[in-house]
């Protein structure tokens, strides 16, 4: 399984997924190697494939993090939010103390609509003493998705205070379209 995961770094992904493949057949429950199998499926855009996989894993598997977590992500790229949810509670549940499954657990409340409890959590993410810019971008999309205009743009501008060159927060300023073109504006 090392090989495996050198060759999915060094993005030889065909003989990573011939070994695992192989692998697999001797070991046919063997989680870390369905979960790269599935991993392989997620770069190859193979999201059934790697849907079936992960599910696999996290039910012979319940408290195996990387698994459940690699299942949210793939249940988001399919779409299927409710569910992705349904799995980021469980780790956050199971870990509250861990900083990637609360943000986890925060982008999934907002793929479903459930925007106040993604900027609780945002708001308590910012409150510790690191800088995250990428936490802000998150907080000024869903203020942007709800209307909160001047308040996404505080958010998006402390992004990049945060981080000068994180284009994330310059690009989402600049998609926000507030303001008028010189040409389309009335003469007072």
């Amino acid at each position: 399984m090392l090989t495996v995961t050198s060759l999915i770094h060094e993005n030889k992904l065909f003989k990573a997924e011939q070994l695992c493949r192989d692998f697999l057949l001797k070991h046919p429950h063997h989680i870390e190697a369905m979960r790269l199998l599935a991993e392989l499926g997620m770069k190859l855009q193979i999201l059934d494939d790697a849907e079936y996989l992960l599910e696999s894993c996290v039910e012979f598997s319940p408290n195996h993090q990387r698994a459940r977590l690699d299942y949210v992500q793939v249940l988001h790229k399919r779409q299927k939010f409710k569910k992705a949810l349904e799995q980021a509670e469980i780790l956050h549940a199971n870990h509250p103390e861990n900083l990637s499954f609360e943000i986890t657990l925060a982008t999934e409340k907002q793929a479903v609509g459930d925007f106040d409890d993604a900027l609780k959590i945002y708001d308590n993410l910012l409150k510790r003493e690191q800088p995250m810019p990428s936490i802000h971008s998150a907080r000024g999309h869903a203020l942007k998705t709800i209307g909160r205009t001047e308040d996404a743009v505080a958010s998006y501008r402390a992004a990049y205070a945060a981080k000068q060159d994180f284009g994330d927060a310059f690009w989402s300023l600049a998609n926000l379209k507030t303001e008028v073109a010189p040409e389309n504006r009335t003469a007072l």
